[in-house]
């Protein structure tokens, strides 16, 4: 049971990528704005087989969906910059059998905040930092740090959990993949530098997740970027709190939470090659009460000068056997839950493997993107761990019908090596699963 708690702390929705929000304005004048945002989000799933020890081997068939509802408010404050706010609701409802992964059943229904935030930007204020160079807020608020390798939400959204039980329930209504809660709570960020070559920022945060056991940490970043040459950012980031009871119910990787710093170096560039780009990031975990860790990737991808615009890349990255996954976030299908299937519901979970990706997307026109990803799945430690040797080949669209709807269609073909009976995780049998999704956002 702990291992696949922890499994699950390391997940987030992907749907991020495609969710389009607006502001319909109420109220504007020279120096005030009261804008009303609306966004709704709702997916369809099924998954030829499950990942559930407990229950018969059969398909699970379920659907998501959650709405996004408040007020966002700014005020110019002259010289002296402008204050901002902005308070949000999610109603968010699971139909259905309940995710592959057994984290809902299908069950959930809740109304919850999310957004709820203060903050102030410098205008001219600070003229040697630029315009806005620097910038404060506080409140319950997303936090992501580049592209969302180490932090970019407080996920997952777990509901009546047939495999973990009430205990860790966050009461959001579920949505576990679609995710309809993902802000921290307590936060306070500073960004400094605003679009300045050279800026950071320092920020804390907590985790209001169980299965995250609460965690806080406090960070900084230091980022040089250049659009014509590149960029190169560093990350620190502490734990200064954690709910041992809660992370001794998860694993031993969360219990070693407890104090743990984390550095990172990351970069990306096109090394004077046109349509070429090269990225990397590299990360260590010193740990005080368990063994350090490490996790890695590089990328280099090519954009062909041709209609429809093909884009390929290769993607070789590497977790130790005691990463600790934190608060990864995604930007676009493969990153950072690299597999469909097997992110979301199989594993690896970016733990203890290695991973070999290959990409391919074109862009007929400006409002459709067709791609696909492939993954070779390694376990780099098999001795007492569930064993996540597989492949999988996602095809996926993302179809921007008007300025305010979005439409995706997906459809992952995964391949375990070995099944639950012999060590894995699919149960029934190792043959391939066949799991389909169509996800719509659509933006008020």
């Amino acid at each position: 049971m702990n291992r696949n708690l922890y499994n699950l702390a390391v997940l987030v929705s992907i749907f991020g990528i495609t969710s389009t929000h607006a502001d319909i304005s109420l109220y504007k004048n020279d120096n005030t704005s009261v804008d009303a945002n609306i966004a709704a989000v709702t997916g369809i799933f099924y998954s030829k087989k499950n990942y559930i020890p407990a229950q018969e081997p059969s398909s699970k068939s379920w659907q998501e969906g959650y709405l996004q509802y408040g007020l966002g408010i700014t005020q110019k404050l002259g010289h002296l910059g402008s204050l901002y706010a902005k308070a949000n609701l999610v109603s968010a409802e699971t139909w259905g059998d309940g995710d592959a992964g057994g984290y809902t059943d299908g069950s959930e229904r809740a109304t919850k905040l999310e957004d709820a935030y203060i903050g102030w930007k410098s205008g001219q204020l600070l003229p040697w930092l630029g315009e806005d160079g620097l910038e404060i807020s506080v409140g319950r608020q997303s936090v992501c740090l580049g592209d969302g390798f180490l932090i970019c939400a407080d996920a997952p959204n777990v509901g009546h959990s047939p495999l973990l039980g009430e205990q860790f329930n966050r009461h959001g209504g579920g949505t576990y993949y679609l995710a309809g809660h993902r802000d921290f709570k307590d936060t306070a960020v500073i960004k400094i530098g605003g679009k300045n070559p050279l800026h950071g920022s320092l920020f804390t945060f907590k985790s209001n997740n169980a299965i995250q056991a609460y965690s806080r940490f406090v960070g900084a970043t230091l980022d040089y970027s250049r659009p014509e040459k590149g960029s190169l950012g560093l990350t620190v980031l502490h734990n200064s709190s954690i709910d041992q009871d809660f992370a001794s119910r998860v694993s031993q990787i969360m219990q070693d939470r407890k104090g743990m710093n984390v550095y990172s170096l990351r970069g990306k560039s096109d090394l004077g090659i046109k349509n070429t780009e090269f990225s990397f990031e590299y990360a260590v975990q010193d740990k005080k009460n368990g063994n350090d860790a490490s996790a890695g990737y590089i990328k280099a991808a090519y954009t062909f000068d041709t209609p429809w615009k093909p884009t390929t890349y290769y993607r070789y990255s590497r977790f130790s056997e005691q990463w600790d996954n934190l608060f990864i976030g995604a930007q676009e299908y493969g990153r950072w839950f690299q597999g469909e299937l097997a992110y979301n519901y199989s594993g690896p979970f970016n733990n203890n493997t290695q991973i070999s990706n290959i990409g391919i997307s074109l862009t007929p026109n400006d409002k459709l993107t067709i791609g696909a990803l492939a993954y070779d799945f390694s376990d780099l430690k098999n001795q007492n761990k569930t064993n996540y040797t597989g492949r999988e080949l996602d095809l996926y669209a993302l179809w921007t019908v008007t300025p305010h709807m979005t439409v995706s269609p997906v459809i992952g073909i995964y391949k375990p090596k070995v099944d639950l009976a012999h060590g894995g995780a699919q149960n029934g049998d190792n043959k391939t699963n066949v799991y389909t999704q169509l996800t719509l956002s659509y933006s008020f």
